[in-house]
């Protein structure tokens, strides 16, 4: 979506950035105009419509793959339309959740296609059951609205990537993949040297730790090294996961460092990047269906570091 360089005034064109600095200075010195209440009051029903525009459906599917990849094929079909602005997936009952968010003026035409393409799918069998639902951000845990639309710029990314891969899975195991992901992730955040076992330690709070002591000293040596020298480990996965993770790291660039400017050394800001990057993990492991008891040695594994 592209913001406009100007804002209609009264039949003349002002500057947007000269509206925006005039809106500051009237709210800090208790003025208010038409134009400004009009403004301001569109743009807080606008930031309240962007929770409530996804389109969320559960699919049961006997074969996950299959599905996984008639996903990624719809969502990269509808983003490059511009049908759709975001989209992603989660691993949650009866399957799989599909939530796309359709792009300003779509949202009826989004759902009649979906609908008519779950039908096909439930026609050759690939979807047994569908069940549409209203998708609720847990906005909260990302700061709110503004930090929340940032994230799932990202969920859309880390999506594609989880679904080729699951489609197409080479031979890495999920947790390799996921490392290379979190990796590029974490930098983007600017989280460096020991504000990374922070994060991880916020992770395994989120209940994931073994409820008894449990002998894992080596594993857990061997992901702290993989963690700490990510090419190493890149030389250990075969070429379409080590392209994928590449691609995802390339793609994921420009999002964070646009998360990072624009919500978290803004003012308002309510979470900090490490708090953010604990629930992004999460999210980011049931896409790529780690299980629960790998995400608790990695979070533990991690949170303990080489001391």
């Amino acid at each position: 979506m592209t913001v406009p360089a100007t804002v209609r005034l009264r039949e003349k064109s002002v500057p947007m950035r000269d509206f925006l600095a005039d809106c500051v200075s009237a709210l800090s010195e208790g003025r208010t105009s038409r134009e400004l209440t009009t403004f301001l009051t569109a743009g807080a029903a606008a930031l309240a419509a962007e929770e409530d525009r996804w389109v969320q459906w559960g699919l049961e599917t006997p074969d996950l793959p299959e599905l996984h990849g008639a996903i990624a094929a719809l969502a990269r079909d509808w983003l490059w339309q511009q049908t759709i602005d975001d989209f992603f997936v989660m691993h949650k009952p009866p399957g799989l959740r599909l939530r796309l968010a359709p792009a300003p003026g779509q949202a009826e035409h989004v759902e009649a296609l979906l609908r008519k393409r779950i039908r096909l799918w439930q026609d050759i069998g690939l979807v047994t059951r569908a069940v549409p639902s209203v998708y609720e951000p847990e906005a909260h845990l990302f700061g709110g609205p503004a930090s929340m639309a940032w994230a799932h710029r990202l969920f859309t990314v880390d999506s594609l990537t989880w679904l080729d891969h699951h489609t197409r899975p080479s031979g890495c195991p999920p947790w390799a993949l996921s490392m290379l992901m979190l990796r590029g992730v974490f930098d983007g955040l600017r989280i460096a040297g020991w504000e990374d076992r922070d994060v991880w330690a916020q992770v395994r709070e989120t209940g994931r730790r073994h409820p008894e002591p449990v002998d894992t000293a080596v594993a857990a040596a061997g992901l702290r090294r993989w963690w700490n020298h990510p090419d190493e480990l890149a030389a250990t996965v075969p070429g379409p996961a080590r392209r994928l993770a590449e691609r995802h790291a390339e793609e994921v660039r420009p999002l964070l460092d646009g998360w990072w400017a624009h919500y978290f050394t803004a003012d308002g800001a309510r979470v900090g990047p490490r708090e953010a990057a604990c629930y992004y993990v999460v999210f980011h492991w049931n896409r790529g269906k780690l299980s629960f008891g790998r995400q608790v040695l990695i979070a533990e594994s991690l949170a303990a570091g080489d001391d």
